[in-house]
C-alpha cells in the first residue's frame, strides 16, 4: 500500500498545495482515508467512500491532487475512474468498463465487481481471480464448543491458457470465505469471538494466500496440453483441499499449544484428538496432491 506522498507541486487548479512528505492514513478496508503532513501533523486530505467506492467526501488541499485513493489504486480526478492494472472501474456505475477477459467463466455478469461485495473482498489487479471475502460471523452455538472457525467456501476456479507453443494454468475465479460461529450469550462470548477471529487472520487467510502462490507455481509454463488439463483439475481439487486442511490443522495445533494442556483431562483428550485428526487429514491431503501431480507429469 501507499506509505507516503512526497509532493513537489506548488499549485493544482489554481490552489496552493502543501509540499513535502505527507503520510497516508487508512480506513479498515485498506483505502486511503487521509493524508497527514509529516512536518506538523496537519491533515491535508480526507476521503470517505460509498459501498461501490463512489466518493462521498474528498476534502482538503491535497484531496484532488493525490491520485492514490480507493484500494490504493490510481484515480483519475476528472473522470473518477479507478485503474486496477487490467481494467478501469467506474465507481459511479459500480462496475468495470470492460467485460471480464474470461467471459462467462467468471460469472454471468461480465461487468460485475467482486461479485458485488466491494467492501468485503479483494481483487488487486482487476483480474477477477480467486478472491478473499471478509469472514462471515454468526452468533450461534456449536455443539460441545464455545465457537469455531470454518470454511464457508473454498471454491477456486481455473482456466488453461496458451503461452507461445506451451500451455499454462491459472486461477480465474471463485471465492475463499471463512466463517466464525460463536455464542454471544456465553460468559466469555466476546473472548471466544476474538479467539476465532484470530484463527481466521492467522491460519485461514495465510492458507488462502499460500494456496494462490502454490497454484501459480504449479500451473506455470511450459506444459503440454494434456498436463495442463490434468493440473487444472489438481489445482481446483486436491491442492485446494490440502490448504483447507492445513488451515484447520494450524488452528488446532495453536489451540493445543496455547491452552490445551491447561484444560480439564476430558477436554484435553478432546482437543488432542481433534488436533491429531487434523494432522492426519492434512498429511493425507498432501499425499493426495503429490500423487495427483505425479500422475499429471507422467502424461
Amino acid at each position: 500500500g501507499l506509505l507516503w506522498v512526497n509532493n513537489h507541486q506548488n499549485t493544482f487548479e489554481g490552489k496552493t498545495l502543501p509540499t513535502g512528505v505527507q503520510y497516508a492514513a487508512y480506513d479498515g478496508n485498506g483505502n486511503v482515508a487521509a493524508l497527514v503532513k509529516a512536518t506538523d501533523g496537519s491533515v491535508t486530505a480526507r476521503y470517505d467512500y460509498g459501498p461501490f467506492a463512489e466518493p462521498i467526501r474528498a476534502s482538503g488541499s491535497m484531496a484532488k491532487a493525490n491520485p492514490i485513493r480507493f484500494s490504493t489504486k490510481y484515480t483519475d480526478y476528472q473522470s473518477g475512474l479507478v485503474y486496477y492494472g487490467y481494467r478501469y472501474y467506474g465507481p459511479a456505475i459500480g462496475r468495470w468498463l470492460d467485460p471480464d477477459r474470461i467471459a462467462e467463466r467468471g460469472g454471468l455478469n461480465l461487468y460485475a465487481v467482486l461479485q458485488n461485495h466491494c467492501l468485503a473482498s479483494i481483487d488487486p489487479l482487476g483480474e477477477g481471480d480467486f478472491i478473499w471475502r471478509s469472514p462471515k460471523e454468526v452468533d450461534g452455538k456449536h455443539p460441545g464448543r464455545g465457537g469455531y472457525a470454518v470454511w464457508e467456501e473454498f471454491a477456486p476456479e481455473g482456466e488453461i491458457y496458451t503461452s507461445g507453443c506451451c500451455y499454462a494454468v491459472k486461477l480465474s475465479g471463485g471465492v475463499a470465505w471463512a466463517g466464525v460461529l460463536y455464542n454471544q450469550g456465553e460468559k466469555y462470548g466476546q473472548n471466544i469471538l476474538a479467539h476465532e477471529r484470530f484463527h481466521v487472520m492467522a491460519h485461514f487467510e495465510p492458507a488462502y494466500r499460500d494456496y494462490k502462490s502454490a497454484a501459480q507455481e504449479l500451473g506455470k509454463p511450459c506444459l503440454t496440453k494434456a498436463r495442463a488439463v490434468c493440473l487444472l483439475q489438481v489445482i481446483v481439487d486436491e491442492l485446494s483441499k490440502e490448504f483447507e486442511k492445513r488451515s484447520i490443522r494450524d488452528g488446532l495445533e495453536y489451540d493445543w499449544i496455547s491452552y490445551g494442556m491447561l484444560q480439564p483431562p476430558d477436554d484435553q483428550q478432546v482437543t488432542f484428538t481433534l488436533m491429531l485428526g487434523a494432522q492426519l487429514d492434512y498429511a493425507r491431503a498432501q499425499a493426495a496432491t503429490a500423487a495427483a501431480v505425479a500422475d499429471c507429469m507422467a502424461q
